[in-house]
């Protein structure tokens, strides 16, 4: 198995509440699958709009990792750097996209009925062109 710092090592997140759901930000699971949609367009939004503010970044590049955990009210709970993209710069620009973005809708009957939070990874690639990349998620 991967050491943790190693390119090829999962991201995996586990949780021992049944109220929070973990699964991956690109689940096609129904339930869930609408919202994630929702909430990684909201992100993409956010991050095409902020990005460029940013000024000339001088090539950089780089993929953080983050963790987010989100309420059923849709408030931003927790995040956390899950790893590193390399830069200072471009993992504050993913804590600060996400935290522009936020609060998110709130989640629908369907997922609330059965969780009070969702936890995820969700990985940014930022290069010339801000892309955000695929996404792990959880419920919470």
């Amino acid at each position: 198995m991967p050491l943790p710092q190693d390119e090829k090592a999962t991201l995996l997140i586990h949780d021992d509440d049944p109220r929070q759901l973990v699964i991956s930000a690109d689940t096609r699971e129904s339930v869930v699958a609408a919202y994630l949609d929702t909430w990684k367009r909201r992100i993409e939004s956010v991050g095409d709009e902020y990005f460029p503010t940013l000024g000339n970044l001088d090539g950089l590049t780089g993929s953080p990792t983050l963790e987010v955990s989100i309420d059923a009210s849709g408030q931003l709970v927790e995040v956390i750097i899950r790893k590193s993209s390399g830069s200072r710069i471009l993992d504050q620009a993913a804590l600060d996209i996400l935290r522009r973005a936020s609060p998110f809708d709130p989640f629908p009957a369907e997922i609330s009925a059965e969780y009070d939070s969702l936890r995820f990874a969700y990985k940014w690639l930022f290069s010339e062109e801000f892309v955000p990349a695929a996404a792990n998620v959880s419920r919470q």
